[in-house]
């Protein structure tokens, strides 16, 4: 596998993702990604990373960068959790330090919880029935488990005073569909104080309004701000806000 990626980023060219999108304008600095179906998963590529997402939960990527670092501390708190039973998180399998043509690059094997891809939280939160009670008891759940996994890090280290809280993390956040339990997986950056963390969290927390009308574009909901605000400072013992 590690070959066949290795081939995806190196025949990469903005003109064959021009072709792949047929001139769509792209934004994002992922735009430029392009994806192919295979018969048990998908692959997903560009010039600077390349992975392939089994349909059982098995994902193998390489990244043309350094992560070693973040993916091992993944892997330790992954294996941690699953004796405390508080969360549950993608569980590397395979840490490799790869070299293509002088830059130092990542390859790992991991294993997300449940044998699933998961639904990501923008494809959770897209339901089109009774979307603002939907989206408010997601975001309610991702932030409680988001505590869960900042109080694993506080009693696997023993101390609070460590850099390796994790970054932004709405993106890591999935749930299976099958047995409706929630697990993080994904890129995960462990490079925050703990303070710094929930700052981001408690600063990502209060543009409800503003994601729900701008982001996902229902324009008349009603406003949620407030219960969210509500439940963070009654139903929260880490994510208080100031």
């Amino acid at each position: 596998m590690l070959d066949i990626l290795k081939n995806k980023i190196l025949t990469w060219t903005p003109e064959a993702a021009d072709t792949f999108f047929q001139g769509t304008i792209r934004y994002s600095y992922l735009g430029g990604r392009i994806w192919e179906i295979a018969p048990t998963g998908y692959y997903l590529w560009s010039s600077d990373y390349a992975g392939y997402f089994d349909n059982n939960g098995k994902t193998y990527e390489l990244f043309v960068k350094d992560n070693e670092a973040d993916i091992t501390f993944k892997q330790t708190l992954s294996n941690y959790v699953d004796n405390s039973g508080a969360v549950k998180i993608e569980k590397p399998t395979l840490i490799q330090s790869v070299n293509m043509f002088g830059l130092v690059c990542t390859y790992v094997e991991q294993q997300r919880p449940y044998n699933s891809h998961g639904i990501n939280l923008m494809n959770m939160i897209a339901v089109p029935n009774n979307f603002e009670d939907n989206y408010l008891q997601i975001i309610q759940q991702a932030i409680l488990s988001y505590e869960k996994l900042v109080t694993a890090i506080d009693i696997m280290q023993g101390n609070e005073t460590s850099g390796t809280y994790p970054n932004a993390v709405w993106d890591s956040y999935f749930l299976d569909p099958v047995t409706q339990n929630i697990f993080w997986a994904g890129p995960m950056e462990f490079i925050c104080n703990r303070q710094d963390s929930i700052q981001i969290m408690q600063a990502s927390t209060a543009y409800a309004d503003t994601f729900v009308q701008q982001v996902c574009g229902h324009t008349n909901a009603r406003s949620i701000q407030a219960d969210l605000n509500n439940f963070i400072k009654t139903q929260c013992t880490i994510l208080q806000l100031p």
